[in-house]
């Protein structure tokens, strides 16, 4: 009973995995290159919520392709997979972070925009975080790898595991406590604190504006305040995008957190204990990476202007597509020939004297 229990989990186990994963695939990498592009417009591109928001498209793909996608044969693409998808989960977390504290600084002290706030900063941002999660986890190149294995006089080739134990006693008792501190309680911390300043400070903003609008006795209150406001709701409005963005990263990466903080203390006896671990191991690897296919549709849900402009782009795609449309061509050229004939017939009236005007015909052919 035990043994067809762990097998009908195990099965299950594979199935959801791989049911799942090519969705997301799929449904995340043309939700991130459609951000990409999106972002990449012209009315897009200039702000600082671009950089930040096309890296992250970036690493989300990174993550969801390599990540998800079993592909390793040998021994080099064993490594590099694992080493290049903690690096885009990595960068995936740390790039948010990064906007969060650029949001931070930016609604606490806008008198100070100019100086801590520039798109160079952000890319110089971006670029420290991709070489430092790039060195964190560079220990996956000499840790994986293929190992031959001895049992029972027969020798088996085991592929992209653990290289050596001292390597395994490093990953389950020190790598697992760094990565939690750099991938969650860190950016959890700073999440808290600067969300918190954020939404304080926006608040105290928007009831000071709605009083200076409502101020009918100042003459200056009208322009001032229609200018302001239009500054605090975009500021809102990328306010709410962040938030949204921040909890559902952190409601989908908590689980397989939580799940390795509790591993070390989990106690497997029979092969149905070792086949719900599996399991769970999964459906919880599945909701992480949900994180990194998402968010194109938090950006449309929550972000005004960013459905705007992908609803701009989509319309000027269709246009395109009807200008190359043969029917809609002879019907332009048929109104131009009437426009021709029509200003040719009224050309000639104006030219003729008082007495010799006669009533036209119009040629059979328009």
């Amino acid at each position: 009973y035990l043994f067809n229990v762990s097998s009908v989990t195990l099965h299950f186990g594979v199935f959801f995995l791989q049911t799942i994963s090519p969705v997301l695939i799929v449904f995340g990498t043309i939700g991130n290159l459609l951000s990409i592009l999106v972002m990449s417009r012209r009315k897009m591109r200039s702000s600082n919520a671009a950089v930040y928001l096309i890296s992250l498209a970036i690493a989300d793909t990174g993550a969801l392709i390599i990540g998800l996608l079993r592909f390793f044969v040998a021994e080099p693409i064993c490594k590099i997979r694992f080493w290049l998808t903690f690096v885009s989960l990595d960068i995936s977390a740390w790039v948010l972070v990064a906007f969060t504290i650029e949001r931070f600084l930016s609604v606490c002290f806008p008198h100070r925009l100019k100086t801590f706030c520039t798109q160079k900063s952000s890319i110089i941002a971006v670029v420290c975080i991709a070489v430092v999660m790039l060195a964190h986890n560079s220990h996956f190149l000499y840790g994986y790898g293929d190992v031959i294995i001895t049992y029972e006089n027969t020798s088996i080739l085991v592929r992209c595991i653990f290289v050596s134990d001292n390597y395994s006693d490093f990953f389950y008792n020190i790598h697992i406590w760094i990565s939690l501190c750099v991938n969650c309680f860190i950016p959890l911390v700073i999440f808290i604190v600067c969300n918190s300043f954020i939404a304080t400070k926006v608040l105290l903003r928007s009831r000071k504006m709605h009083k200076i609008a409502e101020d009918k006795t100042a003459k200056y209150a009208s322009r001032e305040s229609l200018a302001v406001t239009g500054r605090q709701e975009s500021n809102s409005r990328l306010t709410i995008m962040l938030f949204t963005v921040t909890i559902v990263f952190l409601i989908t990466t908590a689980p397989i957190r939580v799940l390795f903080i509790l591993l070390p203390s989990l106690q497997f006896q029979t092969s149905k204990d070792y086949a719900v671990l599996y399991l769970t191991h999964k459906v919880t690897v599945i909701l992480m990476y949900t994180n990194n296919s998402v968010n194109f549709i938090l950006y449309c849900v929550t972000g005004s202007k960013f459905r705007n402009e992908v609803l701009k782009m989509f319309r000027e795609l269709c246009n395109r597509i009807g200008r190359i449309n043969p029917t809609n061509d002879a019907e332009n050229v048929c109104s131009r020939r009437q426009s021709l004939i029509a200003r040719q017939i009224i050309t000639e009236v104006t030219e003729l004297p008082p007495k010799e005007i006669v009533p036209l015909q119009i040629p059979d052919d328009v």
